[in-house]
């Protein structure tokens, strides 16, 4: 006896303890969650420390290069001729050279730069939106398959309780051994069902986890609301879509590659120059000091139709980007219409499936109260049973169907 008690404090303890480290979910802490540790953030951020380096990159080209240069040439008297190599020479200087002008380029690569930046936080603002919609599907899942489980289990109880009253009319007569079976049939069908949606459950719940970037098999449990908010819809300008501002930037930025392809058309002037010292013997080294400029001025004459190539691409590029935009805009309309449409259709069937609900437990209780009464077939009171469950999972689905629309939509808005 002293040993049954010790076990069960231990499983008592064991409980105490797994539910204590049993978070509790809600949507938006769900969602804070994954903003702040899904690694897809985290490399979207990465990118945009990218675009930000290179654009410190491209801007260097606007300042002076200066280096730092030395060698030493050593040629012996049996090398090479003394009046060529004079025995050898050395060198220790610090060159410039800077681009006086290069037709543009450098500032057409500037602003591409920078509006590579700005695509870059639109990814970011696509990645987290795509995050705030998985996280909303798989929660409205793990919510409807806890809803279902809910039906599955009262579904067992009426029919366990059923089956207990058919061995009773049984017994007295009135219910055959083939109105039992039948019965047992169903009861099992319906422990099976809900093995599965468990099972669906835990599935659910490790993608869940994945997305917030946690243990991929940590417990939790989700706040329950079965209730649809068939009030909330975003309202914002079609223009502020996410997607459409993606493709905006895209070709935006396709206009600079016009503007580089079309500057190596004219002429580039650079200037070089060093200072220090260069000479044959490293004692005279004060009388070697000294410094050099030279000027560069380079313009294309012919290079067989290279140049004229990359601006018809580039050129070709844009149009290809501005079409898109188009193209864009019109599958956003038609995607927002549609989600519309999927929104009024699932909020008809919340208001029609619950409805039904009702109806379907009155004529339960009715087909149970008949086939008592003798006026009723067993199968009446089955065939009435798998209704009253169908009604509510019907319902169940009309508000996921409803919830994962919603989502979809503020997706569309970047939210």
């Amino acid at each position: 006896m002293r040993n049954l008690i010790l076990l069960i404090s231990i499983l008592l303890l064991f409980q105490i303890k797994f539910y204590a480290q049993t978070d509790s979910l809600t949507l938006s802490k769900a969602i804070e969650l994954a903003l702040k540790h899904n690694q897809n953030i985290t490399l979207a951020n990465q990118e945009i420390e990218k675009s930000k380096a290179a654009l410190k990159e491209v801007k260097a080209n606007l300042y002076p290069s200066l280096y730092g240069t030395s060698h030493y040439l050593y040629a012996p008297e049996n090398g090479y001729d003394p009046v060529v190599t004079n025995g050898g020479e050395y060198g220790l200087q610090l060159n410039a050279n800077y681009t006086l002008f290069d037709g543009g380029i450098r500032s057409a690569l500037i602003k591409k730069a920078s509006v590579s930046i700005e695509g870059k936080s639109l990814s970011l603002q696509q990645t987290k939106s795509e995050i705030r919609y998985l996280v909303r599907v798989v929660y409205y899942q793990i919510s409807a398959a806890n809803n279902e489980l809910e039906a599955q289990r009262k579904g067992v109880a009426e029919l366990t309780n059923y089956l207990q009253l058919l061995e009773q009319l049984k017994s007295g007569g009135i219910a055959s051994e083939s109105d039992v079976l039948k019965a047992r049939v169903d009861l099992n069908n319906l422990i099976i069902s809900l093995e599965t949606v468990k099972q669906n459950i835990e599935k659910l719940k490790f993608n869940m986890n994945n997305l917030l970037g946690r243990r991929i098999d940590k417990p939790f449990e989700i706040y329950q609301n079965t209730a649809a908010d068939t009030l909330m819809q975003p309202n914002s300008d079609l223009n502020k879509m996410i997607e459409l501002e993606v493709v905006q930037n895209e070709a935006k930025a396709s206009s600079y590659d016009i503007n580089i392809a079309k500057g190596e058309k004219l002429p580039q002037l650079s200037i070089t120059g060093d200072a220090g010292v260069l000479g044959v013997k490293p004692n005279n080294i004060k009388q070697d000091a000294g410094y050099s400029l030279f000027f560069s001025f380079s313009v294309p004459l012919f290079t067989w139709g290279g140049i004229d190539g990359r601006i018809q691409q580039a050129e070709i590029t844009q149009r290809q980007a501005l079409t898109n935009i188009d193209l864009t805009d019109r599958a956003l309309q038609t995607q927002r219409l549609t989600i519309l449409s999927e929104i009024e259709l699932a909020k008809r069937n919340m208001i029609n499936y619950q409805s039904s609900i009702k109806t379907a437990e009155e004529n339960y209780l009715s087909s149970e109260a008949r086939f008592k009464g003798g006026s009723g077939t067993n199968l009446d009171v089955l065939d009435a049973h798998r209704l009253e469950i169908q009604a509510e999972l019907d319902y169940n689905n009309a508000v996921l169907q409803y919830q994962t629309a919603k989502a979809s939509l503020l997706r569309l808005y970047g939210m």
